[in-house]
């Protein structure tokens, strides 16, 4: 089972607060304290610090709205489109973008060079400036598209395309701190092996699918899908998706289909139109510590807060591991269906997640699930009494099992199977249910009937990375002895200032930690 171990990045980044397109983005109140006064957070701005990576040693280029595509790129005679700069990078070679707003006209396209693993290209905002690429005009499915491999692309705001933002064909690639937002298409996609999105905002993505919810495409956010046509393989492999930002998507929020051992850890999504999570046609994925929930109803949507299943059947679904996930109000917090016969549960652990109060037809939906050799242990499932019950099922599933489970209430007939052994009935006395889309507020209290109630299924830490000693706890977070009720951050961040507390309070210091984690 995967060790939690959590990287770190380093940057510095500003939250100013920025127009939003108010019919499509209903700002929650959410409240992230970092040693100042009380903030709603608004993060429509995040920022690399232009660092570069260990390996590289190529030459540094420029590109300013004031340069030139006759200059050399030189800081003193910068290029004026990033495409030039891009079409002139070899391994190593860095490519610094200077502040401004950047009107491409077709695509901004990697397919010449190929970086490596010691000296990938990079395409990377100018230290402290905030460059802005906008698709207004863009007349390309993409605004940027890398063909090549070992490029990495860091610190701007995407905005505006009738297509996707940005997709990548190519192999080890990586995108990062990227603010990508109002997009017809998806926002961010991962079609090559070894792609990593991290520490990104996206936002308003598959905006084809908001003026008439329904016929539209079914876009994305962020997805790891469909292989690569560099390898011919057709699935995606070794993907991450990690400490991202995601809200208002009108079709998946974070989607991983078509693809094999990949990760999706550290996420927050919440008000996505379809599923907020979405993993099919997969092998061997690893989804933990992802915050989900959903805030408002997204007309014609079905607003699923995890959910599984099978469209093509390669690979079909299989060895998928559901962790330390917290889901708050979606239509069914958790789900999988099966398309037919051959897809199903096999061999997925579903272990240690917090899901509350659905909206919908159940809390936990299973369709035709066809599970061979599944667990559903040590999850929190708590939903009030009212119309919607805590679990339904449809079509055989004697290949799950089930223990261990904490019910607010247990399910009725004809679910009670589903009833295990070392089950709970009653109240997990979370820390604050007032408070639902805080992580935080699904800590246990002290007099939790779920310490210590749960059974091992190879986790070492919880939703926090606090370490499990002894019997683990029921659902998402291990009891520490005490609350903690301390301070949030929206990304993953080095020490660093934040200047963007209101008037009369200034900004402070604080340490690295993953979004919506608790900061020391």
């Amino acid at each position: 089972m995967d060790s939690h171990i959590r990287l770190k990045s380093v940057y510095n980044y500003t939250i100013p607060i920025m127009k939003i397109r108010n019919f499509i983005f209903e700002p929650v109140l959410i409240l992230f304290v970092i040693r100042c006064n009380i903030n709603i957070i608004l993060p429509e701005q995040v920022a690399a610090a232009g660092q570069l990576k260990a390996g590289t040693i190529g030459t540094i280029s420029y590109v300013s709205t004031k340069g030139n595509d006759n200059n050399t790129g030189t800081l003193a005679a910068p290029y004026l489109t990033i495409q030039k700069a891009v079409d002139s990078a070899i391994a190593g070679d860095t490519i610094y973008v200077r502040e401004g707003t950047y009107y491409p006209t077709t695509a901004i396209t990697f397919y010449l060079h190929n970086g490596t693993s010691v000296s990938p290209i990079q395409l990377m905002a100018y230290p402290g400036e905030y460059p802005v690429i906008d698709g207004g005009v863009c007349t390309s499915a993409n605004l940027i598209l890398t063909w090549n491999n070992y490029i990495n692309m860091t610190g701007f705001e995407l905005r505006n395309g009738t297509g996707a933002g940005i997709t990548m064909i190519g192999q080890h690639c990586t995108v990062g701190h990227m603010i990508v937002h109002d997009f017809s298409g998806n926002g961010i996609t991962a079609n090559g092996d070894y792609s990593v999105v991290e520490d990104c905002l996206v936002y308003n993505t598959a905006m084809s699918n908001y003026a008439n919810p329904g016929s539209g495409i079914n876009g994305s956010g962020i997805s790891a899908c469909r292989g690569t046509q560099t390898t011919g393989d057709m699935t995606t492999d070794y993907a991450i998706i990690r400490r991202n930002i995601v809200h208002d998507i009108w079709g998946e929020g974070i989607s991983i289909f078509e693809a094999t051992y990949s990760t999706m850890e550290d996420n927050t999504m919440y008000n996505g139109w379809s599923a907020n999570i979405y993993i099919s046609d997969a092998t061997h994925i690893l989804c933990q510590r992802n915050l989900v929930y959903q805030t408002k109803t997204m007309l014609n949507g079905s607003q699923i807060g995890i959910m599984g299943g099978d469209e093509k059947l390669t690979p079909p679904s299989s060895y998928n591991t559901f962790v330390c996930n917290i889901v708050y109000g979606c239509t069914r917090n958790f789900t999988f269906w099966g398309s037919n016969g051959a897809s199903g549960m096999n061999n997925f652990v579903i272990a240690n997640n917090t899901f509350v109060s659905a909206t919908g037809p159940a809390n936990v939906w299973l369709i035709n699930a066809n599970a061979i050799n599944t667990i559903f242990k040590n999850n929190i499932v708590y939903q009030p009494s009212g119309s919607t019950p805590p679990v339904y099922v449809s079509g055989a599933t004697p290949g799950i099992t089930y223990s261990n489970n904490l019910w607010l209430n247990y399910p009725k007939s004809p679910y009670t199977y589903v009833i295990g052994t070392g089950d709970v009935n009653g109240d997990p006395l979370f820390a604050n249910l007032a408070s639902p889309y805080i992580a935080e507020s699904y800590q246990l209290n002290g007099s939790s009937p779920a310490i210590n109630k749960g059974v091992n299924v190879g986790l070492t830490s919880d939703y926090l990375g606090n370490p499990i000693t002894g019997l683990p706890d029921i659902g998402a977070y291990e009891y520490q002895g005490a609350l903690k009720v301390t301070n949030y951050n929206v990304q993953a961040c080095a020490t660093a200032t934040r200047n963007d507390c209101v008037t009369d309070f200034t900004g402070s210091t604080f340490d690295t930690i993953a979004a919506n984690k608790i900061a020391p």
